[in-house]
């Protein structure tokens, strides 16, 4: 039985950062509307036949559709939906990638976790489990089970799919804009965890959701599989996981060198079996020298 306390989807705005969209973006914004007050689709520069899909957008009741000019990156545009929310009196955002879709009863099921937990003033995020399209594989942060059936504590998670309180913000800070895109998401988990905070994973509730293009693969008795990720996000995957290390090896130690151990899995991955494997190694080394010296931003798509 779901408890209904605390749940107002009146309370709540989605925000979807969109990027050359499919046509799969009107079914995910359309499964949102049900669970939220309004959606704010924040889209970084799409052109050409993909902008029709957000002339279909504009037109759902309780969407609000804002086009950058240009591709400002992940973290400016979850920041000016931040922003709007704010500004229009929202309590909650729910931050969602374009491929992502909600399941039936998932923000209810995350707000029955925060419900349910002793401390609410520490909780900056609750956030679902996700289940990968591609491998119907159900997804957790969690390093350990958790010891209840509804939540447990986790030190990261991703964008998708994330209920914040608006009132974090002025605590923590926004979205870090000089990391671009790639592990914003992990930067602000762990800057939050750094003030106090906590991050929740509600056992329930589950996000459908689309990694990269994965394959996958078999290494003697092993399954490996890997994103297939351009050269460009190897660049700022490699530089802004290095930016991180730099910043939180005090705070996060732990974190740091069990991401180390999964850096290494990966890229062994991407040297085994993804195409343009030299562009993309040169990518990371490129990132990682860039990471050590702190050159941040946007680079040009050179690489």
């Amino acid at each position: 039985m779901l408890k209904q306390a605390w749940y107002d989807k009146a309370t709540i705005c989605g925000v979807v950062v969109t990027y050359f969209p499919d046509g799969s973006v009107v079914e995910n914004v359309h499964s949102l509307l049900s669970q939220v007050g309004r959606v704010f689709v924040i889209d970084n520069g799409t052109q050409g036949p993909n902008a029709q899909y957000l002339k279909s957008l504009s037109r759902l009741s309780g969407v609000v559709v804002w086009c950058n000019d240009n591709n400002l990156g992940i973290a400016a545009a979850l920041n000016i939906g931040v922003k709007w929310a704010s500004t229009n009196d929202y309590q909650w955002v729910v931050t969602m990638d374009q491929d992502s879709r909600v399941t039936r009863n998932m923000l209810q099921l995350m707000f029955e976790a925060y419900t349910m937990y002793p401390d609410k003033d520490r909780v900056a995020i609750i956030a679902p489990r996700y289940r990968d399209q591609t491998r119907n594989l159900l997804i957790t942060f969690a390093d350990k089970p958790f010891r209840n059936e509804i939540y447990g504590e986790i030190l990261t998670t991703m964008t998708s799919g994330n209920l914040i309180k608006l009132t974090i913000f002025s605590h923590v800070g926004l979205y870090n804009e000089d990391l671009f895109i790639d592990l914003v998401d992990t930067e602000f988990c762990l800057r939050c965890g750094k003030k106090g905070y906590v991050v929740l994973e509600c056992e329930s509730a589950v996000l459908d959701h689309n990694l990269g293009y994965p394959t996958h693969h078999k290494v003697l008795w092993k399954k490996v599989t890997v994103g297939n990720y351009p050269p460009i996000r190897r660049y700022y995957m490699a530089r802004n996981r290095v930016w991180l290390y730099r910043h939180y090896v005090t705070s996060h130690p732990r974190w740091i060198a069990m991401d180390i151990v999964n850096s290494v899995r990966e890229n062994v991955g991407v040297l085994l079996f993804e195409q343009d494997r030299r562009k993309k190694m040169l990518a990371m080394l490129r990132g990682v020298y860039h990471g050590i010296i702190g050159k941040l931003g946007p680079i040009k798509p050179q690489i």
